[in-house]
C-alpha cells in the first residue's frame, strides 16, 4: 500500500517516474500498477494560533474543540437562514463582514446545492510557507498570522434558493487592526469613480486623509498600491490585453476599422525574432540596444 501525502515526493515508488502533481501520479498508478492500492491521507494543515508547536488539525471543528478544552476559549457560533443569496450579501455587508472575511472555497454538490466557505482574512489556511519567489514580501509585513483563526462563515445554498449560514464569530490569535482590512465595496466604488473621472492618485490620497466624524476608516489609509490594484481590477486604464504587443495589435485593428491612418507601419513580430534569438545564444555577452528612435531628421 502506497501513501501519497504532501510530505512525500512526487515519484512513483515502483518505477521511479517523477510527476508534477499528485493527481497525475495517482492516475499513473491506477493505469500501470493496478495491483497497488492508493492510500489517501488527510492533510493536517490547520494550526492553532496559540500553540504553534503543537499538532495540526485536519478540520476547523477539531481546532475549535482544541481551543475550548486546551485554552478555555469561548467560541461564539450562530446559525442563520436567509430567503436568498441577496439577503445573505446584505447581512454580510453589515459590521464589515465583507472586508473581514475572504472567500476560501466554493463547492458544487451533485444535488445542485452549493457550499461557500469564507475564512478570516488574517488566517493562514494553507498551513505551509510558500517557496515562490515571484512576489516579494510587503514592506509592512503580511497581515496573515501564524496559525488559523477559527472565525469563519459557512454558506450552504439550497436548490430552492434558501441560504443556511453557520457563523463562527470569535477571532483568536490577532487583534482588530485597520491596516489588515480590505476596502469595502462602497469604498472601492468611490475610489473607482474618482479614478475614472481623471483625478490624480496624489489628489485622491490627499483627500482620503481627511477624517470624518473623528473615526478612522480603511479608506483614510489608502496607498498607491491600493489604487493600482483598483486600476487593474476594473481596467480603468482601458488596456485591451496584459501583453503590450497584443494590446498594440488590437489598437491598430481598431484604427483600421475606423479608417484612421495613425500607424504608418506595424509589424507584429514580437520583441525578438528567430535571428535575434540565435545571435544571442551564440554571443551570450552581447547586449542589444534599440537606438533608432529620435535619430532621423524627422525626429522619429
Amino acid at each position: 500500500m502506497l501513501c501519497f501525502c504532501r510530505d512525500c515526493k512526487l515519484v512513483c515508488k515502483i518505477c521511479q517516474k517523477e510527476f508534477s502533481s499528485i493527481s497525475t501520479k495517482n492516475r499513473h498508478i491506477r493505469t500501470f500498477h493496478d495491483e497497488v492500492t492508493i492510500e489517501k491521507k488527510k492533510i493536517q494543515q490547520i494550526q492553532c494560533p496559540l500553540c504553534l508547536e503543537e499538532e495540526k488539525f485536519d478540520c476547523c471543528e477539531h481546532l475549535m474543540e482544541h481551543l475550548k478544552q486546551r485554552h478555555k476559549v469561548s467560541i461564539m457560533e450562530s446559525v442563520l437562514s436567509f430567503r436568498n443569496f441577496e439577503d445573505f450579501e446584505a447581512w454580510r455587508a453589515l459590521d464589515n463582514k465583507d472586508v473581514d472575511y475572504a472567500c476560501y472555497r466554493r463547492c458544487k454538490r451533485p444535488n445542485d446545492n452549493e457550499d461557500i466557505y469564507y475564512n478570516c482574512n488574517r488566517s493562514d489556511s494553507r498551513g505551509f510557507t510558500s517557496t515562490c519567489h515571484k512576489r516579494n514580501m510587503k514592506l509592512g509585513g503580511s497581515i496573515r498570522i501564524e496559525g488559523t483563526c477559527p472565525s469563519r462563515i459557512v454558506v450552504k445554498i439550497q436548490q430552492n434558493g434558501m441560504v443556511e449560514v453557520k457563523f463562527v464569530e470569535t477571532h483568536v490569535g490577532h487583534a482588530d487592526e485597520l491596516r489588515s482590512k480590505r476596502l469595502s465595496k462602497t469604498e472601492q466604488d468611490t475610489l473607482v469613480q474618482q479614478l475614472t473621472a481623471g483625478v490624480t492618485k496624489e489628489r485622491i490620497i490627499s483627500n482620503s486623509r481627511i477624517i470624518e466624524n473623528d473615526k478612522l476608516q480603511r479608506i483614510n489609509i489608502i496607498t498607491r498600491g491600493d489604487l493600482a490594484y483598483l486600476i487593474r481590477k476594473f481596467n480603468i486604464d482601458k488596456r485591451r490585453n496584459a501583453d503590450d504587443m497584443i494590446a498594440t495589435a488590437l489598437k491598430i485593428e481598431e484604427w483600421n476599422r475606423q479608417e484612421k491612418n495613425n500607424a504608418f507601419l506595424f509589424k507584429q513580430i514580437g520583441y525578438m525574432n528567430s535571428v535575434m534569438e540565435k545571435k544571442l545564444k551564440e554571443f551570450k555577452r552581447v547586449i542589444c540596444i534599440d537606438g533608432t528612435h529620435g535619430t532621423n531628421r524627422r525626429n522619429w
